[in-house]
C-alpha cells in the first residue's frame, strides 16, 4: 500500500528487511511462521541470503541439524558477492548465539563470541550483546561466577527497557544467571 512520501522502491525494501528481523525473532523461538515470512526475500538477489539464514536458524532452534547446514550453503551460496546484506548478516550472529546457547551448544556459542568479539571493536553499542554473549559461554561450561559477571556488566549497560536494543537479551541472560545460581546454592545447603 503506498506510503505518502515514500516511493514505492523504498517502501517495499523496508518492508522486505522488516520480514527479515520479524522473522528472525520468531525463527529464534522456532515459530514455523519464520519461514512463511520470508517467503517474499527469494525473489530478489539481495534479500534471499537473508531469508536462508533464517531458515537455518529455525532449523538449528528445531534441532535439525542436516536442513540448517543445507540452508546455510544456500546462504553462504546466494550471499557471494551481496556486500549489501553483510551488515544483517552480522547482526543476525546476535540471534544465532541465542540459538546456540538455548539448545547449549558450546562450540557454536564459542564461534559466535569469536565473530561477535571482532564485531565490537568497529561496533560500540555491540559490548553489551558481547558481555551477554560472554556469560552466556561461561554458564554453558558451569562457570556461574564468571557468568554472573558478565552478565551483571550487560545488565549494567542497558538497565532498563528502551535504553538499548540489547535489554531483552541483557536481562533474560542475567535473570537465568541468577536462577540457576540460587539453584546451585540450595545444592549446597
Amino acid at each position: 500500500e503506498p506510503v505518502p512520501g515514500l516511493d514505492d522502491l523504498s517502501r517495499q525494501g523496508l518492508s522486505l528487511i522488516c520480514r527479515f528481523y520479524l522473522a528472525l525473532d520468531e525463527a529464534s523461538y522456532g515459530r514455523e511462521i519464520a519461514a512463511e515470512r520470508v517467503a517474499p526475500l527469494d525473489a530478489y538477489p539481495h534479500t534471499a541470503p537473508l531469508a536462508w539464514q533464517v531458515r537455518m536458524l529455525l532449523h538449528l532452534f528445531r534441532g535439525e541439524d542436516q536442513k540448517a547446514i543445507e540452508a546455510r550453503r544456500h546462504r553462504d551460496a546466494a550471499s557471494i558477492g551481496r556486500l549489501d546484506v553483510d551488515q544483517h548478516f552480522e547482526f543476525s550472529v546476535v540471534y544465532e548465539a541465542f540459538v546456540s546457547y538455548t539448545l547449549g551448544d558450546l562450540l557454536s556459542v564459542g564461534r559466535n563470541l569469536a565473530i561477535m568479539s571482532e564485531l565490537v571493536k568497529t561496533r560500540p553499542a555491540w559490548v553489551p550483546y558481547l558481555h551477554a554473549l560472554r556469560g552466556n559461554y561461561h554458564a554453558l561450561r558451569g562457570e556461574m561466577p564468571k557468568a554472573l559477571e558478565e552478565h551483571r556488566r550487560a545488565y549494567a549497560m542497558v538497565p532498563a527497557p528502551g535504553v538499548h536494543s540489547a535489554w531483552g537479551q541483557c536481562a533474560n541472560s542475567l535473570s537465568t544467571t541468577l536462577f540457576l545460581r540460587a539453584g546451585e546454592m540450595r545444592e549446597l545447603l
